[in-house]
């Protein structure tokens, strides 16, 4: 399946239209590349239209988006963040708090909606998804 025009400018409006990780501080690759979207739950073989709404959905720079899916650090700290999440985890994955650089939030249709940052902390170490990095950082 693939994310529909109406969908995809929801996501974009609702990220300001930039990459998520444009304003945050780490050791990877800046951003570069065109804007694409990133599926926060791995869709497997085939996809699912579950997974093409905008609250699994986030903008990520080409670059950031290419990295989330090969290498596996990179992949740990977007974990860590609530960009990528697991599609077998017995939480649901429109709970997992997203760490943007403004804060953290639950996506909610087309809308952010603020994380007090320790409940957000104290359910990523729940779903064991939060790296030592971000932790010291928030």
């Amino acid at each position: 399946m693939t994310v529909t025009a109406l969908t995809r400018a929801t996501v974009y409006n609702r990220d300001g239209h930039m990459c998520v990780l444009a304003q945050v501080v780490h050791r990877f690759d800046k951003c570069w590349g065109p804007l694409t979207i990133q599926h926060t739950v791995g869709r497997g073989a085939g996809g699912s239209k579950l997974f093409d709404t905008p609250d699994l959905l986030v903008t990520m720079c080409n670059g950031h988006n290419t990295l989330a899916t090969s290498n596996a650090e990179f992949a740990r700290f977007c974990t860590g963040r609530g960009l990528v999440r697991s599609r077998n985890s017995s939480r649901d994955p429109r709970l997992v708090p997203v760490h943007y650089a403004d804060g953290w939030f639950r996506l909610v249709d087309d809308q952010r909606v603020s994380v007090h940052p320790l409940e957000a902390l104290e359910f990523m170490h729940l779903i064991g998804a939060l790296s030592n990095e971000l932790e010291e950082r928030s």
